[in-house]
């Protein structure tokens, strides 16, 4: 596929369109992983790895014209937060204060490389 198909392919959508699609992918393979250890479920490892390779392509395609980093913490913290609330509410999993923090320091570290200048 020539460079201009992939930029024409990213410029579809927004970047962060990208970015949230590929978060609840990346979320959904995860709770699909979760099913599969669980019940150990015909065809549940290439289904899921194909659900993540899926979603690491739409964090590919927000990518252009971004902050790499940005993008990449971007779409790592949402897949984290949409995991924990659905663990939380589907399986009744504790949040514990070690998570909290964590999502906590991951939006700092988001704000940090949006609005911090490079000197």
């Amino acid at each position: 596929m020539p460079q201009s198909s992939i930029y024409a392919l990213a410029a579809l959508m927004p970047h962060t369109y990208w970015v949230v699609i590929s978060s609840v992918l990346l979320t959904l393979a995860d709770i699909m992983l979760r099913e599969w250890f669980e019940s150990h479920w015909a065809y549940g490892f290439p289904i899921t790895l194909s659900v993540y390779c899926i979603g690491v392509f739409c964090l590919v395609m927000g990518f252009f014209g971004q902050n790499i980093a940005l993008v990449t913490m971007i779409g790592i913290l949402l897949n984290i937060v949409f995991y924990l609330g659905y663990s939380y509410f589907a399986y009744g999993d504790a949040l514990n204060i070690q998570q909290i923090i964590g999502v906590m320091l991951g939006f700092g570290a988001i704000y940090l490389l949006k609005f911090s200048k490079a000197v």
